[in-house]
């Protein structure tokens, strides 16, 4: 009835091996409980009967732990196998198929493997970077293109809100030719901190083994994986507070003098338009919600001396009752993506043109063109400069199908904004924007004394009004 100590000291060890202490302790007591039960009565037999089954449990448990364990090891050498044949690829298209496959189980395999497990794998086609002092890890891979160009696929592992999480990554990057020959061949990612009144930003940069050349880099990795699950429909945690800790992070890349001057495309999530002359610069987010809604956050930045004054955007879409006829302060903004700034002057004055979008409903796309301008610290948008036949707007907003796509750019050899003209189907689904979309002409706004103004029917080959 008692088992042999030896039996009992390797069940004992592998299951506190494996992290299960409690489990392993239930396992010893129920074993010294059993050698002192005797069947004399009914409760007794029924004791002694439970506890015995309740060790075979155990020992079942503790031989699928064992298992997982090593079908876990197994899925990591799994992953590195698959990435030699992968990296063999030619074709492109081949590749990147073949790389969303083997995404998925990587993900899958890294966030399931132990940590002991991961510090002593030692992988032969993936590389791999610790944070010192902090919880992320790095995985990357690279595939070589055309002679100097290079792409790159990354994983990072990190813990939040007590899961291991696994976001993934590409970029590519060309490489300066030394004689015919690519400079590097071979690149390592290094990490580096910002400290600055007591926040600190965790960075990488990925350097050319033999030149030392920079390539690649993320001021902030932190921020770079709270933006990926932000937007991750499965996300099941605490998403306030994810915001907050998003916000208070962008606060200190925002509002610190020697970074603003930085690279932050690293952040694909956030788009940063900057000015000519590096001193202003508009950064804007979605942050989505249920469905195919969302709403717009981000920040105009503006370098006043030593110091960086940020003005923090608040989308109030929904009580702005007449939008293209209105002047409204970053309080409250007619929040949208901003793709583009366009910089004009007249009478040594400068004028800050916005190309943007917001979110999709399903039914309807928008895109708009809107007005930056500032009064003392303050910053406002809309501004009467959008001259028409018969009226004028503060912004330019496009209503279309939500299937449909509209072209909208500033074209900076004709110094036009030029832009799809919009339509209905069927003249009588006029108004409903849910049936609109291009019609194949298109219009144009002309920067003259001041104002935008409209020029319909263009001919982008000749820009001329027909």
């Amino acid at each position: 009835m008692r088992q042999s100590g030896a039996e009992l000291g390797l069940i004992y060890k592998t299951l506190i091996n494996k992290g299960t202490t409690v489990i392993g302790c239930a396992f010893f007591l129920t074993s010294q409980w059993t050698s002192y039960l005797y069947a004399g009565n009914i409760v007794s037999q029924f004791i002694l009967f439970f506890m015995k089954t309740f060790k075979q449990f155990l020992i079942l448990l503790a031989f699928l732990m064992q298992a997982g364990y090593s079908l876990a090891a197994n899925g990591l050498d799994a992953i590195d196998n698959q990435v030699a044949s992968l990296l063999q690829e030619s074709d492109r298209g081949r590749f990147a198929y073949g790389f969303s496959n083997w995404v998925n189980q990587a993900k899958a395999s890294l966030a399931a493997a132990e940590p002991e497990k991961l510090a002593h794998w030692k992988p032969q086609h993936i590389q791999q970077m610790w944070l010192p002092d902090s919880s992320m890890q790095v995985f990357y891979l690279f595939k070589s293109w055309e002679q100097n160009t290079f792409e790159m696929k990354w994983l990072v592992r990190f813990v939040y809100q007590g899961r291991v999480r696994v976001c993934d990554f590409s970029d590519e990057f060309k490489v300066p030719l030394v004689k015919k020959m690519a400079a590097d061949s071979t690149f390592e990612m290094v990490p580096s901190f910002f400290v600055n009144d007591h926040n600190r930003l965790e960075s990488i940069s990925l350097q050319g083994v033999t030149s030392a050349s920079h390539y690649l880099g993320c001021i902030d990795l932190r921020t770079l994986v709270l933006f990926e699950l932000l937007h991750d429909r499965s996300f099941e945690g605490d998403k306030e507070a994810l915001l907050k800790e998003l916000n208070d992070r962008l606060m200190v890349l925002w509002s610190d003098n020697e970074l603003f001057g930085r690279d932050w495309s690293c952040f694909k999530r956030m788009i940063t338009l900057s000015t000519t002359d590096k001193n202003m610069r508009v950064c804007t987010y979605l942050v989505p919600t249920q469905g195919f809604a969302s709403y717009v956050k981000g920040a105009v930045l503006l370098r006043e001396s030593n110091k960086i004054n940020v003005i923090t955007l608040h989308d109030r879409t929904a009580e702005i009752k007449a939008p293209e006829r209105s002047r409204v302060s970053s309080d409250k903004w007619y929040g949208a993506l901003y793709t583009d700034l366009i910089e004009t002057r007249y009478k040594d004055k400068t004028f800050y043109t916005l190309l943007g979008f917001k979110s999709n409903d399903g039914l309807v796309k928008t895109r708009l063109i809107d007005v930056l301008t500032f009064s003392g610290r303050k910053a406002f948008f809309g501004a009467p400069q959008f001259k028409q036949e018969r009226k004028t707007l503060y912004r330019h907003i496009f209503n279309y199908s939500a299937g449909a796509n509209m072209m909208l750019r500033y074209d900076e050899k004709l110094k036009l904004i030029v832009f799809d003209h919009l339509a209905p189907s069927e003249p009588f689904f006029t108004g409903q924007y849910q049936y609109y979309g291009p019609d194949f002409s298109y219009d144009s706004y002309r920067f003259e004394k001041g104002d935008w103004l409209l020029e319909t029917d263009i001919d982008l080959r000749n820009p001329k009004v027909r």
